[in-house]
């Protein structure tokens, strides 16, 4: 679980983690503070370090109306991608699971 986009820490982990090849990332788990807001964060650093495939999940929110420090970063299309923002709306939509 991360609690993303509040410090450089989680960014770093998850980065490192869907890159390392020792590593079999199947899900994130966002948890703290705004949990959609960093479940977005948690999809695009995945995204651009080629891990699409990797599950994001986004907890139960403790702080839904709290910004977090790259919600606007998490909310533009990847440099370089070729994805309009519609269609990077739509790979978040299909990248993360919101609570229910």
């Amino acid at each position: 679980d991360t609690d993303v986009g509040v410090f450089m820490d989680d960014p770093f982990a998850i980065t490192f983690a869907a890159v390392f090849h020792g590593v079999d990332l199947k899900m994130v788990i966002t948890t703290s503070r705004n949990t959609s807001q960093a479940a977005y964060i948690a999809a695009k650093l995945l995204w651009t370090a080629g891990r699409p495939d990797v599950e994001v999940n986004a907890g139960s929110s403790q702080d839904p109306d709290e910004e977090q420090l790259m919600t606007a970063w998490s909310q533009l299309p990847p440099l370089g991608s070729g994805l309009s923002e519609a269609q990077w709306q739509k790979e978040l939509g299909r990248m993360v699971k919101q609570p229910k």
